[in-house]
Formats: C-alpha cells, sequence, structure tokens
C-alpha cells in the first residue's frame, strides 16, 4: 500500500509557465519559467469529474472521429496516435516519427472547414478550456497544442487536492506521486526547484497519465472535443 505524507504537497496561486516559443519559429528547447496568474480562457464545469482509472479503452479511430464530428475534420496532427507529446513538457518537444514537427505545421488550421474557437474537456478534470484563434482569424494547431499545455500547467488549490478523497482512497496518492515524479524527473536543478517549489497543477491531476494520443469528438457538435490520454 502506498503512504504519502500530504504536508509536503506544495500549492502556490503562481502558476509557472515553460513557454513554448512563438508560433512562427517552433524549437526543442527550454524557455525559462515564467509567472503568471492569470488562467486564461479556462472555465469550471458545475459538477466534477474526478478519479477515473489510469487509462481508458478509448478504441476511437481517425475515421470515427471524421464520421462523429459533424463534418469537422481535424488536422491529422491532432488526431488519434499521430504524434509523440509528453504533456508534462512544452509543444516545443512534439516530435512525429521521431523527428521535430516542422515550423509551418504549427501555423496550419486545426480543424476543416476553420474554426475560431473550440471547446476541449477531459474525462479526468473538472474543466473545460476554450481554445480561441491567437493570430489569425482560424483555429491553428499551435493554438490547441499551446492551450492545452497552459491549461494543465495551471495551479490547482488545497481545496481541489483535497476533494480527491470523495472519490477513492488512492486519488490523492496517485496525484502526489505524479506530483513527485513531475519534479523529480529534472536533472537541472534550477528547474527541479521550479517545479518542486511551483506546487501541484492540473497535470498531476492525470494521475501520471500524461501521454496524449489525440483529441476526439464525443457529442457530435463540431466544436466540442476530448482530450485524450494515456499513461
Amino acid at each position: 500500500m502506498l503512504h504519502h505524507n500530504f504536508k509536503h504537497v506544495r500549492f502556490t496561486d503562481q502558476n509557472i509557465f515553460y513557454s513554448p516559443p512563438p508560433a512562427n519559429h517552433p524549437s526543442l528547447s527550454y524557455s525559462g519559467p515564467t509567472v503568471a496568474r492569470s488562467t486564461g480562457n479556462f472555465t469550471y464545469r458545475n459538477e466534477p469529474v474526478w478519479g477515473l482509472p489510469r487509462s481508458l479503452p478509448y478504441g476511437f479511430s481517425t475515421s470515427t472521429i471524421s464520421r462523429n464530428s459533424g463534418c469537422v475534420h481535424l488536422h491529422r496532427y491532432l488526431e488519434m496516435s499521430s504524434v509523440n507529446w509528453n504533456l508534462l513538457d512544452p509543444p516545443s518537444t512534439i516530435t512525429r516519427d521521431h523527428r521535430p514537427i516542422q515550423s509551418r505545421m504549427f501555423l496550419e488550421p486545426a480543424t476543416h472547414p476553420p474554426l475560431s474557437v473550440i471547446t476541449i474537456i477531459s474525462p479526468y478534470l473538472p474543466w473545460i478550456i476554450k481554445v480561441h484563434a491567437s493570430h489569425r482569424p482560424y483555429l491553428t494547431v499551435g493554438d490547441v497544442f499551446n492551450a492545452v499545455y497552459r491549461y494543465l500547467r495551471t495551479n490547482i488549490t488545497k481545496a481541489e487536492f483535497n476533494s480527491l478523497r470523495s472519490v477513492n482512497s488512492l486519488s490523492q496518492q496517485r496525484a502526489t506521486c505524479a506530483y513527485e515524479w513531475r519534479y523529480r524527473r529534472h536533472r537541472d536543478a534550477r528547474v527541479y526547484r521550479a517545479e518542486k517549489n511551483g506546487g501541484m497543477k492540473r497535470v498531476d491531476l492525470l494521475m501520471g497519465n500524461s501521454r496524449f494520443i489525440g483529441i476526439s469528438n464525443t457529442c457530435c457538435l463540431s466544436d466540442e472535443w476530448q482530450l485524450n490520454v494515456t499513461w
């Protein structure tokens, strides 16, 4: 049985991001940590959904996504199992077939036909994210990746952490393990301290399911999509 002293879990209202580079020039290097207090376009759902299992039997194919999405098609890099991305890291680390994504791909429309805003939900988290077009009249692939990253880098409160108790006895322990792994994986002492002192974040509530496997439509609504992750 796992045993954790939750007194060592940290909480802060300062959100530290490893900012992705500008969309017109993505690279594979981190920029320094920055602090932000704004949560951007994040909206609370009325009913929290906590504590789903570590992995879900998604079983979606790209043909299923297209058929269920009201004739709105995702960019191929957003479909299931199209890119390799650890959600603990910024979008600048995303690869496809073991190669960095070309800069121009971040600027391509995220959907066809192009949309200016979409909503993304996660069955693991009680928040939604509205992704808005940033520098173009349409939503780009980079807009989606960057919005997901910033959403998951947002800090949670102690009250939100405590609400995990209502799910099952292991939820807090799994989230704590994910938090500890997130900062302990860094060899750079500065990044290690920043991650640890930055406190628990939404990504930790994925309980280790930090591997991005795509976005899918589940409600037959062209502007509402689900973030799919795995261990």
